[in-house]
């Protein structure tokens, strides 16, 4: 989730402190919104406009996004065709992609937003790309499809093992083209490893992944049919085939840098380049060679948008603190480059496919960018920073026959894909969807044939006995592929990794609003692992959601008995003390927060808070402006320190700073209101 990066105290006087993930849990909807969406209006998206919110900043939140392309039909031939392309874009963003399209840089994305539909598309918590990109495939939610995590235990060794097909308990769209007769070809698609058998071709996640070292243990199941690998390896490329020649289109750096590069290291810029771009272009291969025999549904996933702004996010504009003058220089347009390149493969497979096939692009998440960005050092990155940079909206186009053209869509989620996606191929809808047809997408309202679910217990269970027969070997690989990009830490064991399972989950029942489903989950994981703080930290924030102060300072307090340094605890400790009169120990512990990360102004942005909320403005004002000192673009600060001065009534250097803030804000409402009020000489009124 994004919170208002200039987000202040201001509500009722600007005295306000709130927690951020207290914030994050008050947005999540009571359930995911159904109905089908209402054509809104033409051209740009519309973005609401963001008002002060009061901000109590706690943990930062990231997040991942991908694209769905659904081809448009071709000339000629049309059993050569797919009715539909799908295509997914990881952690692809608006925000990046329509400026890059009014400059004519993304020429195929907006050709389909032109002649098709585009919507903001709503993603769940926790973004995580493989139960989002499951929960897409299956129409169903991580509490029925299983996938819960980029990792499961082993239950012979406890080690970590990357999710595969074997633990998707509900069927994918595949699935349910195969049984009823329709051919389908998958590439890349998360966890479709061990390939299934289908009435078409799949090319695993494993195959392009593993960028095909030859090292790979991973030999069995890479694709179906099986004989299908040996004749697409010919056309793949490995990390070490990329040139600096294709290098030099994405990043600014010279032979010798490129040389000394560890091709092997993922946390190099450089060497994990070669690994993005060798699979993009791999992915495209194999996209291109299944498109050129008949299928009714062509599905292919690019990881490129989503790894690229993991890596490389933090040197984009504007200036990142925890980047260097070298490395905003050489990498600073490395994500707008790799869009670009994804353009690119996009336009490809359009060109095989004409204006009878359906294109439908999507992402599982969208990405934080400019001064949207959290702040962290790269070497803290972790699984807890790894998501702060997703953001919860991420992207739709549709196009094809009988599709509005132009429109942009309202409330749509990555639950209404697939609904839309089977009435494409005139196929029912469950009616146990949380999702429904994209109806405001066509001219003429469908009406799609339904049935009561796609839930099949005998074929669940089947997968189960099956999986529990089953034993995988470790992909080491892959786990330090996952680890260097921070969705795993670095000295994790199954039982760990099996605990943040549960924990996503419960976090998935808060965002749909089953928050009995998610206390019950989240005290079965304390009762099984006391130790394991995050659960006991979690439902501090569902006690403090709830307005139980006293249950949520129980939860922290047991949480910091565990993990006494956990900075979020500390800080959601600090405000639940405010909010009961503790404004002394809430400074202690918020002083305690800015030693244990002094890079993360977040913590020193509260304590002032908290000091102008006890009297002390000038104390406040001193930790905004060493904030600002440091970190110049940080917006959060920008505002305190503008309601900060405005309170002291000292309007002029006020309305110099709500300018400074409406200059990163435009859109700012409130903020309007209060420089208005401070030209005018007036002390902050309204809420």
């Amino acid at each position: 989730m994004r919170f208002w990066n200039g987000g202040s105290g201001a509500g009722r006087g600007g005295g306000g402190l709130v927690s951020a993930v207290l914030q994050r849990v008050e947005s999540m909807p009571a359930g995911l919104m159904t109905p089908s969406p209402s054509v809104v209006s033409r051209g740009r998206l519309s973005s609401t406009p963001r008002l002060i919110s009061m901000a109590w900043l706690t943990s930062r939140s990231l997040v991942l996004t991908l694209l769905l392309t659904l081809g448009s039909g071709c000339s000629g031939d049309e059993t050569q065709r797919p009715k539909v392309l799908l295509v997914g874009l990881d952690g692809a963003d608006w925000s990046l992609i329509e400026p890059m399209m009014e400059r004519g840089e993304l020429p195929n994305l907006a050709s389909l937003s032109q002649r098709g539909v585009r919507a903001r598309l709503r993603s769940i918590q926790p973004i995580i790309s493989p139960v989002i990109w499951t929960t897409i495939a299956t129409g169903y939610g991580p509490d029925d499809h299983g996938v819960i995590d980029f990792t499961v235990p082993d239950p012979e060794t406890g080690d970590p093992i990357v999710i595969t097909s074997q633990h998707r308990m509900a069927k994918a769209f595949w699935d349910i083209l195969t049984e009823d007769g329709k051919s389908v070809d998958v590439v890349g698609w998360w966890a479709s490893w061990p390939a299934e058998e289908v009435a078409g071709r799949i090319v695993s996640d494993r195959v392009l992944s593993h960028a095909f070292y030859a090292e790979s243990d991973v030999q069995d199941g890479l694709t179906y049919p099986p004989e299908l690998y040996e004749s697409l390896k010919p056309s793949f490329r490995s990390p070490e085939d990329v040139s600096f020649a294709e290098a030099e289109r994405f990043m600014r750096i010279d032979r010798a840098a490129w040389e000394a590069a560890d091709v092997h290291d993922f946390n190099d810029p450089i060497g994990h380049f070669r690994h993005i771009y060798a699979t993009l272009e791999n992915a495209g291969a194999a996209a291109r060679r299944l498109l050129e025999q008949p299928s009714d549904v062509v599905a292919a996933y690019f990881e490129a948008t989503d790894t690229a702004g993991h890596m490389y996010m933090r040197y984009a504009p504007p200036e990142y603190p925890y980047s260097t003058d070298q490395e905003r220089e050489q990498f600073g347009g490395t994500v707008e480059a790799f869009y670009r390149a994804a353009d690119d493969q996009l336009g490809q497979m359009l060109a095989m496919v004409g204006p009878e096939t359906y294109v439908m692009v999507v992402s599982d998440h969208g990405f934080l960018t400019g001064s949207g960005r959290p702040l962290e050092n790269r070497a803290n990155l972790d699984y807890r920073t790894a998501a702060l940079w997703h953001r919860l909206d991420g992207v739709l186009l549709l196009a094809g026959p009988g599709i509005r053209a132009g429109e942009v869509l309202e409330s749509v989620s990555v639950f209404d894909v697939l609904p839309t996606l089977l009435y494409l191929m005139d196929l029912p809808v469950a009616e146990d969807f949380r999702g429904t047809v994209l109806s405001g997408a066509f001219e003429t309202v469908p009406r799609p044939r339904t049935v009561p679910t796609y839930r099949d217990r005998p074929w669940s269970d089947a997968r189960r006995d099956a999986l529990a027969d089953a034993h995988q070997d470790v992909d080491e690989e892959r786990i330090e592929k996952l680890r260097s990009l921070g969705y795993i830490g670095g000295a994790e064991t199954g039982s760990l990794v099996s605990l943040r399972g549960r924990l996503a989950l419960a976090q998935y029942h808060l965002f749909v609003g089953d928050k009995m489903e998610a206390i019950e989950e989240l005290r079965g994981t304390v009762a099984d692992a006391p130790d394991f703080y995050e659960a006991q930290y979690q439902l501090g924030l569902v006690a403090m959601q709830s307005r139980d102060f006293g249950a949520a300072e129980r939860w922290f307090r047991a949480t910091l008995e565990v993990e006494p340094d956990y900075v979020p605890a500390l800080l959601n400790l600090a405000f639940v003390l405010r909010q009961t009169g503790h404004a002394d120990e809430a400074i202690e512990l918020l002083e305690h927060a800015v030693e244990m990360d002094p890079l993360d102004p977040g913590p020193e942005v509260n304590l002032a808070i908290l000091l102008r909320d006890s009297g002390d403005a000038e104390g406040a004002l001193a930790r905004l402006d060493a904030v600002l000192a440091r970190v110049p673009y940080y917006p959060t600060a920008r505002v305190q320190r503008a309601l900060t001065l405005h309170q002291m009534g000292r309007y002029a250097e006020a309305v110099t700073a709500w300018e400074d803030v409406i200059e990163v804000q435009p859109q700012d409402q409130r903020a309007q209101g209060y420089l208005e009020q401070a030209r005018a000489g007036q002390p902050i009124s309204g809420s």
